[in-house]
């Protein structure tokens, strides 16, 4: 996806591989949202013409269905199906292309994405060897699978040996029951960076007084935040200022915000990266706020952490498990505003910077690059 937080998490990701001394090639579709926001040194490589329609074709097909990037609870039809296994073939064959071009031998291929039916590999996968990332522990195509397991018996190809890697281990049964056979691990995606950023200098962009208390609340505005516990508990306290960042600020009443007695400062849409660095260098604390169902690791959260910056994050996720395990700054109730005002008046700033720095060192891109590379073996 060219939005949200895959072109970032795509980048740390080949970076960590870079300096662990791997030649890094990225394939993608549609191009780089970060292009010339950094130097890297991977190299980029973009589907070419006929992989292109090929793709566009499979994203037709899955559209006019109902399905698209894995979020409709609509069933599986079958252009839906014919979709998700025209994508898959031409991905497969086009990193495949890529890889022995550069490596001379065999790869490690990395596919982050949606909608990938990793049971194809066992027809076109090759010699090389792959980690499949699954976003959700519904693999709604699951009986695709099993066909395309017969279809292999048939033609006698050997089982493809491949490793599907998923965010929360609590979903290693789940998958692993729905595709058995196949090698099924946790391991984070979302890694950490050193960003070292002038915070007057930031502050002075933004037009904020170097001694005010700045707070930063940054989203893509995804069903399982909860913004609206964030702006009620800053509501009450006029002392702080408050960033919103990103497509979180659509979800939130304008005209209320405006009649604060200090007002938060929206940036909306899509940000560069740039800018988002300057909001998190600016703050001095990071808020994070989901729903109490919500699980899983948060991006928002590793932002902060690569800035050295204290966090407020509600409790009951792999997130919230981070920042208590290491120190880095105070769990409040999901979707209570009191309890996120609690947390607020008791926490340590001092010290949850020295534990944001550890969060930073023990989830670094290269850290999590290196269970990557254990994985794949």
């Amino acid at each position: 996806m060219p939005l949200g937080h895959f072109p970032g998490e795509f980048a740390e990701l080949a970076d960590g591989f870079v300096a662990l001394g791997l030649d890094v090639d990225v394939l993608t579709r549609r191009g780089w949202a970060l292009e010339g926001s950094r130097a890297r040194g991977w190299t980029l490589h973009v589907a070419g013409p006929l992989a292109d329609r090929l793709l566009g074709v499979a994203r037709r097909a899955m559209a006019t269905s109902g399905y698209f990037a894995g979020r409709s609870d609509r069933g599986i039809g079958l252009r839906t199906s014919f979709g998700i296994m025209l994508r898959t073939v031409v991905l497969i064959i086009s990193a495949r292309r890529i890889a022995r071009s550069g490596s001379g031998g065999r790869s490690a291929i990395i596919v982050v994405g949606m909608d990938f039916m990793p049971a194809l590999l066992s027809l076109f996968g090759g010699g090389d060897r792959w980690l499949i990332w699954q976003f959700s522990p519904e693999i709604r195509s699951s009986w695709l699978a099993a066909g395309i397991e017969r279809v292999r018996r048939v033609l006698r190809r050997p089982p493809r040996q491949f490793v599907l890697a998923v965010h929360d281990e609590h979903w290693i049964r789940t998958v692993g029951e729905q595709l058995p056979g196949y090698r099924v691990v946790s391991i984070p995606l979302i890694g950490t960076r050193r960003v070292r950023t002038d915070r007057d200098a930031a502050r002075g962009t933004l037009g904020l007084d170097s001694s005010a208390k700045v707070a930063v609340m940054f989203g893509a505005g995804h069903p399982e935040q909860a913004p609206q516990t964030v702006v009620d508990a800053f509501r009450r306290r006029p002392d702080w200022q408050l960033l919103i960042g990103g497509r979180v600020c659509t979800k939130l009443d304008r005209d209320e915000l405006a009649q604060w007695q200090t007002p938060p400062m929206l940036f909306e849409g899509f940000l560069e990266e740039s800018i988002r660095e300057e909001l998190f260098g600016a703050a001095d604390l990071a808020v994070t706020s989901f729903v109490a169902e919500y699980r899983l690791r948060s991006v928002t959260v590793m932002d902060a952490a690569s800035h050295g910056l204290p966090i407020l994050v509600s409790a009951g996720s792999l997130a919230a498990d981070l920042v208590r395990e290491t120190c880095a700054g105070e769990l409040f109730e999901a979707e209570s505003s009191q309890s996120l005002l609690e947390a607020l008046d008791r926490i340590d700033l001092d010290r949850s910077r020295e534990g944001s720095e550890r969060l930073r060192e023990m989830n670094s891109a290269t850290v999590i690059c290196r269970e990557h590379l254990d994985a794949l073996g």
